[in-house]
């Protein structure tokens, strides 16, 4: 039980921590690498709330063996929440500055964005309802967008030359 309650401990932070490099990503693509410093700032804030939370043990307030399951601290899942909601709001703002730009791969950014928004936003949605309800079974469905981004993915790499990967 406490190797479950160890780990079930580190999950919203890991979530986030999820989430925010998917953002990053996303400001990667955009910017070229040269990423403002106010928002690394930001996204490195945004993961530093759960981190200090977890390292000091306040993600979870008590295990019940019984059902196996984790009283989670309230204030610690809505921030979840909401964090998700920022990275996604701030990956529409990407996508609508790659809308607006004049790149050569517009076509596979655009791509790769929309396809980031929907995995993510599943898996939010599907986390959102899952503590909503306590079923926690809704958290597989976020899984189901994850094929669709990695198709996008592949796709984007190797006929839209979004990367420049060369084989052998």
């Amino acid at each position: 039980y406490h190797a479950v309650y160890a780990f079930w401990s580190m999950l919203d932070f890991l979530e986030i921590t999820f989430f925010v490099l998917g953002g990053y990503f996303a400001l990667i693509l955009i910017y070229d690498r040269k990423i403002p410093i106010y928002l690394r700032i930001f996204l490195a804030l945004v993961v530093a709330v759960p981190f200090v939370l977890t390292i000091t043990g306040n993600s979870t307030f008590e295990f019940n063996q019984s059902v196996c399951e984790s009283a989670e601290n309230g204030f610690l899942t809505q921030y979840r929440l909401y964090s998700e909601v920022l990275v996604l709001m701030l990956i529409l703002f990407c996508l609508f500055k790659v809308g607006r730009s004049k790149k050569q791969n517009k076509r596979a950014l655009i791509a790769i964005m929309l396809s980031l928004f929907l995995f993510l936003g599943t898996f939010s949605l599907t986390s959102y309802l899952a503590s909503l309800t306590y079923y926690y079974e809704f958290l597989f469905y976020g899984l189901l967008a994850l094929p669709v981004f990695f198709i996008v993915l592949v796709y984007s790499i190797t006929n839209l030359q979004l990367f420049r990967v060369q084989s052998f």
